[in-house]
């Protein structure tokens, strides 16, 4: 197993509290700094005041689909790396 220790911030998109704080320890364990928030709004506000290096997002947000949350970070031109996960 190969572990790859990083920097930067990574953000968890995610309204399930227990399910971002799994992510966010696992994430932070490998030297990450991370943030969340529980909307694509709030999120979309938070990656442009704040330099974000990963987004790892739920695929239900509760008001906006991954789908168009993904198009808007596109069209903002983030150079982030955008994870969409199930909520399993």
């Amino acid at each position: 197993m190969v572990t790859v220790l990083g920097s930067g911030t990574v953000l968890i998109v995610d309204e399930d509290r227990g399910r971002r704080d799994r992510i966010s320890a696992a994430v932070s364990s490998t030297g990450y700094t991370t943030a969340w928030e529980s909307s694509a709004r709030s999120a979309l506000r938070r990656v442009h005041s704040r330099s974000v290096n990963v987004i790892i997002a739920s695929a239900s947000l509760p008001d906006m689909p991954s789908s168009v949350f993904l198009d808007t970070l596109r069209r903002s031109n983030l150079a982030a790396a955008v994870v969409i996960h199930g909520d399993s």
